[in-house]
């Protein structure tokens, strides 16, 4: 809008303008003789005025400049020669958004290799499909170079979907999505998530301990369960160590009652190492 200064040197609006405004759609809304986008013109009397910008193109802010108003001055000389009053600069709206993926049951372990898509939302709240931003883990769009966590950079203003669309290895993925909204509120800061928690797939292993006649069951062994890696080799905090269960409510790792009967639960999905003693080892999948 333009305010215009009266004779007793107080402001008050005088005319407002829109972009591309072809015609004089209300009283005191004046045309814009410039049909370019972005660019204004218009016809006013001399006078004391300042110009205060009201509504911001989507996806900006106005600065406070533009709120406090651009004061100018229209004289005799201006009636053959335009005032120019140079470019009105916008701050664009973006923000980084932040989260990590963490194992449900253990929230202090950091989960690699999730992937998502962050989708932008029209106005009716429908998926714009064809502007949807994928981010992979330590990968394309993720500006945080740790395993689990996750970033992006100067996401522009808008609502969006958070989804994620691949779980880390042995893992279920999140059957839910996320509301992210950037705006005015949150320009100049990050937007951090809460973490995205995953549950582990978990199985079940089950042997038995027997005689040479592959028959007749022994009772009282004693074995070590150990997840290990790509290479085989035992991965740290993940061993079990597993007595022979003898009687009714098993207390240890062993659910299996009947002697020289083994069963183990809630194993993670991987690649486990089973041994009773260094002749008698067993890759189990």
């Amino acid at each position: 809008k333009i305010q215009r200064k009266d004779e007793n040197g107080e402001w008050t609006d005088a005319y407002t303008v829109v972009d591309n405004a072809t015609d004089q759609l209300k009283d005191k809304q004046l045309k814009d003789e410039d049909s370019a986008e972005g660019k204004f013109k218009v016809t006013i009397p001399t006078g004391e005025y300042r110009l205060i910008e009201t509504k911001a193109p989507q996806g900006y802010i106005i600065t406070e400049e533009l709120k406090q108003g651009k004061e100018f001055s229209l004289t005799r000389e201006n009636l053959s020669t335009n005032l120019s009053l140079g470019n009105c600069v916008n701050d664009k709206v973006e923000s980084d958004v932040t989260w990590t993926k963490v194992d449900a049951e253990d929230k202090a372990q950091v989960l690699a290799g999730s992937e998502w898509t962050l989708t932008p939302l029209n106005s009716d709240n429908s998926l714009d499909e064809d502007n949807k931003i994928v981010i992979v883990d330590n990968g394309k769009n993720d500006a945080d170079d740790r395993d689990g966590y996750l970033k992006v950079e100067k996401l522009g203003g808008g609502k969006y979907q958070l989804k994620e669309t691949k779980a880390p290895e042995g893992y279920i993925a999140a059957d839910k999505t996320w509301a992210v909204e950037v705006n005015a509120e949150t320009v100049g800061r990050v937007i951090e998530l809460d973490p995205v928690e995953n549950k582990p797939i978990k199985g079940a292993v089950s042997w038995t301990k027997v005689q040479a006649d592959k028959t007749t069951l022994l009772a009282g062994s004693e074995w070590s369960l150990v997840k290990v890696d790509d290479k085989n080799q035992p991965i740290k905090g993940t061993e079990l160590e597993v007595t022979d269960c003898e009687q009714a409510a098993c207390a240890g790792p062993d659910a299996d009652e009947a002697p020289g009967k083994f069963l183990v639960k809630d194993l993670k999905a991987g690649k486990y190492k089973l041994s009773k003693n260094m002749d008698n080892d067993k890759i189990i999948d």
